[in-house]
């Protein structure tokens, strides 16, 4: 069943959302700002914008909240594994996925390539259980035409703001990090923060090709998280070339 909440401030479970019947979020647990995609973003990075998701991740304690996007009309969505780092172990943990129109629906793990934080490739495919009535996937580059001064938009969901549109240029695209595995990155001035990972990067047509998984230095102010310097981002070919082994069309 969908759940849908339409606020202008914080999505609270206090809200009296209607969740299955096994299990509803704890009092006063923020899920995550309702904002609307900014007013300056155009054609045809404002319709790529709508397949944004918010991720959420929740056992009844523990919430992790990441970004992804949508990546067909079967509600199939492309986020990062380490989202789920704290709960593979956990039996009654729940996921959902709240739209760009700031619907919240149910959600499923499909298949996650590590839950180690930066392991690369870092990917995990899910899948909103609820029916969908308005579902808008994006287009995923299959080939690297990426290059070194390309501008770049980065659309997530960082501190549980949704509909966070960044700009930036592309600075390397082959970095290697310690746990990179070989795979080539993308490295941006793109400014992202925690909660960012899994959010698409954008060509200024609006075609995914990249998705962030890591900023670069992390600093921490009172308890607080933040990225101090730039992104990394693993290229959309090798996300498309993922999605061919699971056989799921995008």
């Amino acid at each position: 069943m969908e759940k849908e909440v339409v606020m202008h401030g914080l999505l609270l479970a206090i809200l009296i959302v209607f969740l299955p019947s096994t299990f509803t979020l704890a009092q006063e647990v923020e899920v995550v700002e309702c904002n609307s995609i900014p007013a300056n973003v155009e054609e045809p990075v404002r319709s790529a914008a709508r397949a944004a998701v918010t991720v959420v991740a929740y056992d009844g304690e523990n919430l992790s909240a990441g970004s992804g996007f949508i990546i067909n009309r079967d509600g199939y969505f492309v986020t990062v594994g380490h989202i789920m780092q704290r709960f593979l172990r956990s039996e009654n943990v729940d996921y959902f996925a709240i739209t760009s129109d700031c619907r919240i629906y149910s959600a499923q793990r499909i298949w996650t390539s590590s839950a180690r934080f930066g392991f690369v490739p870092d990917l995990a495919v899910m899948k909103i259980t609820d029916k969908v009535e308005r579902i808008s996937p994006v287009k995923i580059s299959r080939t690297r035409t990426v290059r070194k001064g390309d501008s770049v938009i980065v659309v997530s969901s960082p501190n549980k703001l949704n509909n966070i549109v960044s700009v930036g240029t592309v600075m390397e695209t082959s970095v290697a990090t310690k746990l990179s595995s070989g795979i080539p990155l993308l490295y941006s001035s793109v400014p992202v923060q925690p909660g960012s990972s899994g959010g698409m990067m954008l060509s200024k047509d609006g075609t995914v090709v990249g998705m962030v998984i890591a900023c670069d230095g992390i600093r921490v102010d009172e308890g607080d998280r933040f990225c101090a310097k730039n992104s990394y981002a693993v290229p959309a070919y090798i996300i498309a070339d993922w999605l061919d082994f699971l056989k799921l069309r995008y």
